[in-house]
């Protein structure tokens, strides 16, 4: 599990509107993930894995988000060079 938060960031770098276009928005996730090798094959290993996140946006960001606390997650394969190679 790891957390992760951008810095400040301009309204400008996030496409926002006027007002919130002249101001600086702090934006954060948390986030917990899992992968797990599915196969070896020489050098090269088959990884399958998921992520859920949940955002944290202040509230002059709610509007655009529809809220505070956006959620998503991702499920990926992941090629990876083998750790015991």
């Amino acid at each position: 599990m790891d957390g992760r938060s951008s810095p400040r960031q301009p309204g400008e770098d996030l496409a926002l509107a006027a007002p919130l276009a002249a101001g600086r928005n702090w934006l954060g996730a948390l986030e917990l993930g899992y992968v797990r090798t599915l196969a070896r094959a020489g050098v090269v290993e088959l990884r399958l894995g998921g992520a859920r996140f949940l955002g944290l946006a202040p509230g002059a960001l709610e509007p655009m988000y529809g809220t505070r606390t956006p959620v998503g997650g991702m499920v990926f394969v992941r090629l990876s060079p083998s750790a015991r190679h």
